[in-house]
């Protein structure tokens, strides 16, 4: 995860989702490969509804590698607190 949080924080529009990613405890997690959905900070100021904290940023978390080909319509994944669906 590390590894992760450190190539996203290149990126200062998502240095809200980063900050947050950064306190997220993932000390029992055994996948090798992971794919992350940050969210913007414009994206998440405009939506009254989005709150950024633990627990939902492990939705934004997918265990496996997805690419865009591979978010279609219909495409679900196990994120590290649900399954979620496109």
């Amino acid at each position: 995860m590390k590894e992760i949080v450190s190539v996203l924080e290149e990126n200062d529009e998502i240095s809200d989702f980063v900050e947050v990613l950064k306190n997220v405890n993932v000390a029992d997690l055994e996948e090798d490969e992971l794919t992350v959905f940050a969210v913007r900070n414009s994206s998440a100021a405009a939506s009254r509804s989005t709150v950024l904290d633990s627990a939902s940023i492990k939705r934004h978390i997918a265990k496996g590698r997805y690419g865009k080909v591979d978010l279609t319509d219909g495409k679900c994944w196990k994120a590290l607190a649900v399954r979620v669906c496109m």
